[in-house]
């Protein structure tokens, strides 16, 4: 069961430990128990309710989720290079504002019109997954939009749900540079073969001269993948089930 994402800090969230009379925040065990030793779902599920919450901090951005999360796309997705690696990053840090857009500059209509128009397009196939992750605790993903048609999903509601998903803080700039340190000293370890050091290191000096910004895919990605997809947050996933 995990607790709302940190107010400072999409890159974080909060994990509630139970304890009851006789146990500290201390303990060690990162399990919640009652005073009987016994685990704290088995006392939830007798109707007894803990004394007292604490909440420990757990970082969702570390370099072993961050090495789950990018072998699972290199596994699903062919030609991915240092670029697409950090959009990866990019969205799962900072959501998809940016793509959406604020205020007068960019309604909801402007939005709609467009995912419209790009939905129309498409045709409908189920050779990829419908929703893929782009944050390590699952919360926000892409909805591929080909494999969401061929099954009949309802396009207004998916319009409203990632204008929604838009509107909600994720993270900070600053965690966008600490989550792709990570992935630069990864690389610099040796950890992923199918990058180029000189590459992601030339790659990452552009980053510091542009100040992480947004980026495209890259054109040999988009080749091989036709990437087509909208980010929706894991909360409104219930509402795109058809």
């Amino acid at each position: 069961m995990s607790g709302p994402f940190c107010p400072k800090s999409g890159c974080r969230k909060f994990m509630p430990v139970w304890y009851t009379s006789g146990w500290s925040p201390e303990h060690p065990l990162a399990l919640a128990r009652t005073t009987t030793g016994r685990p704290m779902l088995d006392s939830v599920a007798a109707g007894r309710k803990p004394d007292v919450v604490f909440y420990r901090e757990v970082k969702v951005w570390n370099d072993r989720t961050l090495s789950r999360l990018i072998a699972g796309h290199l596994a699903r997705h062919h030609a991915v290079t240092p670029r697409d690696v950090y959009k990866l990053l990019y969205q799962g840090v900072l959501g998809s504002e940016h793509l959406v857009g604020t205020g007068l500059s960019a309604p909801m209509a402007d939005f709609a019109g467009r995912l419209r128009a790009e939905y129309a397009a498409l045709p409908p196939e189920e050779d990829e997954p419908l929703w893929e992750a782009v944050r390590p605790d699952g919360e926000l993903g892409r909805l591929n939009l080909r494999p969401f048609k061929a099954r009949g999903g309802d396009l207004e509601r998916l319009i409203v749900a990632c204008w929604q998903t838009a509107g909600q803080v994720w993270g900070t700039m600053e965690e966008v540079r600490e989550v792709w340190a990570i992935f630069v000293a990864q690389c610099r370890a040796g950890q992923w073969k199918e990058f180029s050091l000189p590459e992601v290191l030339a790659f990452s000096t552009w980053l510091e001269e542009q100040r992480y910004p947004a980026v495209h895919h890259s054109p040999a990605y988009r080749a091989a993948n036709r990437p087509a997809y909208r980010l929706l947050a894991r909360a409104l996933w219930p509402e795109m089930a058809t």
